[in-house]
């Protein structure tokens, strides 16, 4: 074979075209793993509760307290890696939830408290008509699972949708989302109405790191609206330092604000309930020392 300038030639040009593509090829497949890995990390990421995206979550039990209230379970669809009760110590915090029908989202904010069911109760009953024990949750063991108190308003979309979804239903949320942080040399007054009482028990918990004492004046139209959270809020609280006013009874907070007592100097009020409930009690003058934040749940 006679080799000259233009073998020479043809073969530097193959070769270069064969650099050339193996280049090409080295670089998309560098290009696709890397694709690949990036989208492996942010779906992991994704399946960790976060403020910046929603994470699917499930429904793993319902019990009713009566016909407008009720508790819901979720649990997360995968293993949490951080722990959001150690992750909001000295905080209120709550979550935000997804009701994709209507691409609207509703706040609401967790129990620190983990619902169990009754294994004395030997009948086969759906969850929704089962009795349940609560109790109050443990840093170092506790679960993934959110608990919520929630009341099912008629014109209260998301409350509605999520009374009629089935067990293990999935549906979005994101959170934690931090609605106040806890000053840690203050005594706290609590004025809650409604569902606001999740407000208490989760001052509850930041309050026992930090040793101040917690007074909670609570509002609603029956004390049977709380469920078991009437039980364990009297467990926790003696006389005076805990009390409930039944409209039903004509027993509101409103009659009965000569009886509140001056609070000490070190004390600060939060007003946690139904906008209408915050209104009255912001344009009400309880007591003129009180500097309170107000917050609607």
């Amino acid at each position: 074979m006679l080799w000259n300038k233009s073998s020479a030639s043809k073969f530097l040009s193959r070769k270069k075209l064969y650099f050339t593509l193996g280049f090409i090829t080295g670089t998309s497949y560098s290009y696709y793993y890397y694709r690949k890995i990036t989208n492996l990390k942010l779906q992991h990421e994704r399946e960790q509760l976060s403020t910046t995206h929603f994470t699917p979550y499930k429904i793993k039990s319902r019990y009713a307290v009566d016909s407008s209230h009720y508790f819901l379970k979720l649990t997360p669809v995968f293993q949490q890696k951080n722990n959001v009760w150690d992750q909001t110590r000295g905080k209120i915090w709550s979550i935000q939830i997804k009701q994709p029908e209507i691409m609207i989202v509703r706040d609401y904010t967790p129990l620190p408290l983990v619902l169990h069911k009754n294994e004395t109760n030997t009948t086969d009953a759906d969850d929704d008509e089962q009795d349940f024990l609560l109790s109050d949750i443990s840093y170092s063991s506790v679960s993934d699972d959110i608990l919520l108190y929630i009341k099912k308003y008629n014109d209260g979309e998301v409350s509605r949708w999520l009374s009629n979804l089935p067990l293990n239903h999935k549906i979005e949320i994101r959170g934690p989302i931090i609605d106040y942080s806890l000053p840690q040399d203050k005594d706290l007054v609590l004025f809650t109405a409604g569902t606001g009482i999740v407000i208490a028990f989760q001052a509850m918990l930041a309050l026992k790191q930090n040793g101040n004492s917690l007074t909670i004046f609570h509002s609603c139209q029956n004390l049977e609206q709380l469920g078991p959270l009437k039980d364990k809020l009297l467990q926790s609280y003696p006389k005076g330092k805990l009390t409930f006013f039944q409209s039903d009874m004509g027993n509101t907070i409103i009659n009965q604000a000569k009886f509140i007592p001056k609070p000490a100097l070190n004390s600060m009020g939060l007003i946690c309930g139904p906008e209408g409930y915050i209104k009255t009690l912001a344009g009400f003058n309880i007591r003129k020392q009180i500097q309170y934040q107000s917050r609607g749940y």
